[in-house]
């Protein structure tokens, strides 16, 4: 007597399988950019934004220490530093996973204050 061979459970691992050989290709390729973020006397920037200029979406802000980790796509190219009282820093990633930024202060004299008293 012969066995009858099941065809829904030999589809059903065929396409199992092929589901599982493609998975690797269904995930997005990133790369960890982690790094630190420094004013001009080397003090850490605490809140800076550090944001990917091809992806906006892609943010983060710098922890009290001044780091910064940021998982972006391997498109990505250059990373922006912005922080209140700063020069934005515009900076190429290249091929390092590793960036020490240093963020210059925006000098904005002043020509005329008004005191206004209430009272």
């Amino acid at each position: 007597m012969k066995k009858k061979h099941n065809w829904k459970i030999s589809c059903l691992c065929l396409c199992l399988l092929l589901l599982l050989a493609c998975f690797p290709m269904l995930a997005q390729n990133v790369k960890t950019v982690t790094g630190l973020v420094l004013d001009s006397k080397e003090e850490p920037i605490i809140g800076a934004t550090v944001r990917l200029k091809e992806h906006p979406s892609v943010v983060t802000v710098t922890d009290l220490e001044g780091g910064f980790s940021l998982n972006i796509p391997t498109d990505g190219k250059t990373l922006t530093f912005t922080y209140v009282g700063m020069l934005p820093a515009n900076v190429s990633i290249g091929k390092g996973s590793y960036l020490k930024v240093r963020m210059e202060e925006a000098s904005v004299n002043l020509n005329d204050v008004a005191v206004v008293g209430y009272g």
